[in-house]
């Protein structure tokens, strides 16, 4: 062993340089199953749309949200939009923790609005309505909204993301947001990306083999 050490202590360095790209090889190979993921479960399914946070929303939909939050998840979302003529849109800042933060915040009252706007039995607008005269308090809302989740417990969180997704997917289509757009946007990134891991992949391929094959026959 001490005598095989030796043979390859002067090429350590290359060494190094290989486990390196074989890491960075392995890395492209488990990454690229999860792009192909992403490319069906967002690019197709979800039009493109990544998360329950929306890039704009119409007035009246974020009535009906901020009425289904307590008053600190009211804020989270606040803070993070502005209002405009036509609606709210989310800040450019809004990334990251604070983006992941606002998906969690969204994500069920969205998923409760969009189940009432497919089972037809309740209108979230009248909600709305029957809060600002005074026939529901707050209390009785959130109250309302327990008992809602509680009917969807089961759903496991990306079955709860969807919803959600499938809310903000109707909220543009309704504002007249070009999802076609958003969708072929996301595609070209996805693409792009898988593209660029998979010439990382041959190119690191080739390297480990040039460079054994050399060390190979130096020792």
């Amino acid at each position: 062993m001490k005598r095989l050490v030796g043979y390859w202590k002067p090429y350590w360095k290359t060494i190094c340089v290989i486990l390196v790209l074989l890491i960075a090889q392995a890395f492209g190979e488990l990454a690229l199953p999860e792009y192909t993921s992403r490319i069906v479960d967002t690019g197709l399914q979800a039009s493109g749309i990544e998360h329950a946070a929306p890039e704009r929303i119409s007035e009246e939909s974020m009535q009906q949200i901020l009425l289904l939050l307590d008053d600190a998840e009211a804020q989270t979302v606040q803070s993070a939009y502005t209002q405009t003529d036509d609606g709210y849109v989310r800040g450019d800042d809004v990334r990251g923790a604070q983006l992941e933060e606002l998906d969690t915040v969204m994500e069920t009252p969205e998923a409760l609005l969009y189940q009432m706007a497919q089972s037809k039995e309740i209108d979230p607008q009248e909600m709305v309505q029957a809060y600002e005269a005074g026939m529901l308090d707050k209390q009785q809302i959130l109250e309302m909204r327990e008992q809602a989740v509680s009917s969807i417990e089961g759903m496991s969180g990306s079955m709860l993301h969807q919803l959600a997704v499938q809310f903000v997917v109707q909220e543009y289509r309704d504002m007249g947001i070009d999802l076609n757009h958003i969708q072929r946007r996301y595609l070209w990134m996805s693409g792009a990306k898988m593209l660029f891991m998979t010439l990382m992949i041959v190119l690191a391929a080739v390297l480990v083999g040039l460079m054994a094959a050399r060390t190979a026959a130096a020792v």
